[in-house]
């Protein structure tokens, strides 16, 4: 890979953890004591319908988010880094990585908000099969991408483990 190349994927992993952080995990800090509550008093159609519902806001607010991140990488990275020694150069290799970590954001919502399902029902065990299954996916879907896109191979492997891991947990 060129050089740069694992800088530009550490300050893409920064913005999807930002966009994590922000939007995903704090709509599910405010669910996750509801769907338990409903779970715990045999309210099982409650549960799934704030499961939903809380499926329906994520995607409402990480939806355009992701297509911003897709359309306008190059401008996202120019506003949030670019000054000092992070010249054009910098900004053209990171907005690459970040348009591709963007396809998977809406995917990391659906993984987190059917983990947290799993476990208000006392099972942890598929959040940590699905887990398992997504970083070993990950990993050789990263290596082998890696060496056709580069950089943008490995933000592409992990865009895909996180489809992946979605469509298990929703099956």
């Amino acid at each position: 890979m060129e050089a740069g190349s694992v800088s530009a994927l550490s300050y893409s992993d920064v913005l999807t953890r930002l966009i994590t952080n922000i939007f995903i995990n704090s709509l599910l800090t405010v669910l996750y004591p509801t769907i338990t509550e409903k779970i715990t008093n045999g309210n099982k159609d409650g549960f799934i319908s704030d499961i939903e519902a809380g499926r329906d806001v994520l995607f409402f607010i990480i939806g355009p988010i992701s297509l911003l991140f897709i359309l306008f990488p190059t401008e996202i990275v120019e506003i949030l880094y670019q000054r000092g020694s992070f010249d054009t150069t910098a900004t053209i290799r990171t907005a690459s990585v970040v348009g591709t970590y963007a396809i998977g954001y809406a995917f990391i919502a659906i993984r987190e908000i059917y983990a947290r399902a799993f476990f208000s029902i006392k099972d942890s065990m598929t959040p940590t099969v699905n887990g398992i299954i997504g970083i070993v996916t990950n990993c050789i879907l990263s290596v082998i991408l890696a060496k056709f896109l580069g950089m943008r191979g490995i933000a592409l492997g992990t865009a895909i483990s996180n489809i992946i891991i979605a469509i298990f947990f929703i099956s």
